[in-house]
C-alpha cells in the first residue's frame, strides 16, 4: 500500500459536528486548540469560526500553512495580508442562511410585539401590562433589506409570503440578474440606499463587513428612518 502524507489540521475554537470531525480524522491529524497562538507550527490548514482573529503576526511561525477555512460565511477577521503568503482563505457561503434568516425574523417579532418586555412583566406577576403596552403587526409593513445574499433573499421570502410585508431592497452593485430575480419576486429594488431608508418600517442588514460596508449605517442614515422604525442587524457589528 502506498503511504499517503497525512496533513495536519488545527481546529481553533469550538468543536464542529462529530460527523465532520470523523471525516477530518480519516484524512488528517487533527489538533483542537482554543487560541491561534497554540496552533502547531507544522500545521497545513486551520479551521476557525467567526470572532477568531488571524494575522500575519500571530501565524508567523506556521510556515507550512496553506489554507484557512471558515465554518461560516464572513472572512472579515482574517488578515488580507495572509493572501500574500500564498495562503488560501475559504468559507461556506449560505451554509447557515436559513438559521440566520429565521433568527432575523424572530428579532423582528420580538421588537414589534415587545415580547421581552411582556415576558419580563408577566413573570413578575404584572398581568396588567397588556393594557399599558401595545405591539404592532408586521403584516403590511414596509421591510427594507440591505444586502441580497443568501440570508437577505431568505428573509425577503419569509416576510413577503409569511407576513405580507412590502419588501424594498437596496441592491448596491448587485448584478442585473440579481435585480431581475428580485423584481420577479415582487421586491422593489433601489440603487440608492437613501431611497430605502426613508420609506421602511423595518430595516434589516445582511452585508459582509468590508471597506465598503463598514459604518454603512450611521447617525445620518438613522435620522432618515421613519419614527419608530425597527433596525435589525444580524450581519456584523461594524456595519453600523
Amino acid at each position: 500500500m502506498t503511504n499517503r502524507k497525512r496533513y495536519r489540521i488545527a481546529l481553533v475554537g469550538n468543536m464542529i459536528h462529530p460527523c465532520g470531525m470523523e471525516i477530518l480524522a480519516q484524512r488528517a491529524e487533527v489538533q483542537q486548540v482554543f487560541s491561534i497562538s497554540d496552533v502547531n507550527p507544522d500545521t497545513d490548514a486551520i479551521i476557525i469560526r467567526a470572532g477568531i482573529s488571524t494575522t500575519v503576526e500571530n501565524l508567523a511561525a506556521c510556515r507550512r500553512l496553506k489554507v484557512i477555512a471558515m465554518t461560516g460565511t464572513g472572512t472579515d477577521h482574517i488578515d488580507p495580508e495572509l493572501l500574500q503568503r500564498g495562503i488560501q482563505v475559504i468559507s461556506a457561503p449560505g451554509i447557515n442562511a436559513a438559521s440566520v434568516a429565521e433568527h432575523t425574523v424572530a428579532l423582528m417579532l420580538a421588537v414589534a410585539r415587545k415580547i421581552p418586555t411582556f415576558d419580563s412583566m408577566v413573570r413578575m406577576g404584572q398581568f396588567g401590562v397588556r393594557e399599558e403596552l401595545r405591539g404592532v403587526e408586521l403584516r403590511g409593513k414596509a421591510l427594507g433589506i440591505v444586502g441580497l445574499g443568501a440570508v437577505g433573499r431568505y428573509v425577503a421570502r419569509i416576510c413577503q409570503h409569511g407576513f405580507g410585508m412590502q419588501v424594498h431592497a437596496y441592491v448596491g452593485n448587485h448584478s442585473s440578474n440579481m435585480v431581475n430575480e428580485m423584481t420577479e419576486m415582487g421586491v422593489r429594488v433601489y440603487r440608492n440606499l437613501t431611497d430605502v431608508l426613508k420609506i421602511v418600517d423595518v430595516l434589516t442588514l445582511h452585508v459582509p463587513l468590508n471597506t465598503e460596508t463598514r459604518r454603512l449605517i450611521g447617525i445620518e442614515e438613522l435620522q432618515l428612518l421613519p419614527k419608530r422604525a425597527i433596525l435589525i442587524n444580524t450581519s456584523r457589528g461594524g456595519v453600523w
